[in-house]
């Protein structure tokens, strides 16, 4: 801390917060926005607290209010569809289908899918160790059909010489697979409509809670830290729940958009 000059840090003005805040609304969104001036909120309170700086000249900075918007996600008839359509006949055919079994079956991100080893997969009891966010680890279960599609592609890549306990997943030069190489993947289908593999993990958190999962179990299954992050399916569930109430119920009189 003795390098750093903190009497210029303490007499930063607000015209300067501001004028910095100007610049990056240009090209960021709000989300986005409010990260970066809760860190730099968060630093000016570090320094304060421990005595660093007599004065914060960050502590009247407001965070801009959001709209928060809902998740996108596919119909469970869409994606079973796609799913059962896909061929498994060469290696890239099964090794994607694989992949989107376990982005949409487990809710994966997709860097968790790309750091994804043979030893996190446990097959004697169905489930997947994920290293996730900040290194957190968590267990994820999968069905008795994912667990048939990796039997299917271990045998696949023993009789192949493919080597899926160093790497689980290659491409056609035989290098492990990185994170963009799956959002390539999977925008590349048009029966997923050029959608993000996020899609496949909200789809997959709104079809548990629509099948009935408790809230704290699905946060757990995400990996959230918090469950103000898994919330958001909530909103997304009750409103398909009051736009098929106000179609079906005789004396229902409000339309869906005045739900909040």
């Amino acid at each position: 801390m003795d390098e750093i000059p903190l009497a210029l840090l303490e007499h930063i003005s607000q015209e300067v917060f501001h004028e910095w805040l100007a610049q990056l609304n240009r090209h960021c969104v709000p989300r986005s926005l409010n990260r970066k001036l809760s860190v730099i909120k968060s630093f000016y309170h570090f320094l304060y607290r421990l005595r660093y700086i007599k004065h914060n000249p960050a502590v009247d900075l407001t965070l801009p209010k959001y709209t928060r918007t809902l998740p996108v996600y596919l119909t469970q008839k869409q994606l079973n569809e796609f799913l059962d359509s896909l061929p498994e006949d060469t290696y890239p055919r099964l090794r994607n289908k694989v992949m989107l079994e376990l982005l949409y079956g487990c809710g994966l991100r997709r860097s968790e899918l790309a750091r994804l080893r043979y030893e996190d997969i446990k097959m004697e009891k169905r489930c997947l160790w994920i290293l996730g966010k900040g290194n957190k680890r968590r267990i994820v279960p999968f069905t008795k059909r994912i667990a048939a599609l990796l039997e299917k592609y271990f045998n696949y890549c023993d009789q192949h010489g493919i080597d899926y306990k160093r790497h689980l997943f290659v491409n056609k030069w035989g290098k492990p697979i990185g994170d963009f190489f799956i959002y390539r993947m999977v925008k590349k289908y048009p029966e997923l409509s050029g959608i993000s593999p996020h899609v496949l993990r909200h789809s997959y958190a709104t079809h548990l809670l629509e099948k009935g999962a408790d809230l704290d179990v699905i946060r757990d299954l995400l990996g959230h830290s918090t469950l103000a992050t898994t919330e958001v399916y909530l909103q997304t569930t009750l409103r398909k729940l009051y736009q098929v109430y106000s179609m079906t119920h005789p004396r229902a009189k409000k339309d869906i958009k005045d739900v909040k």
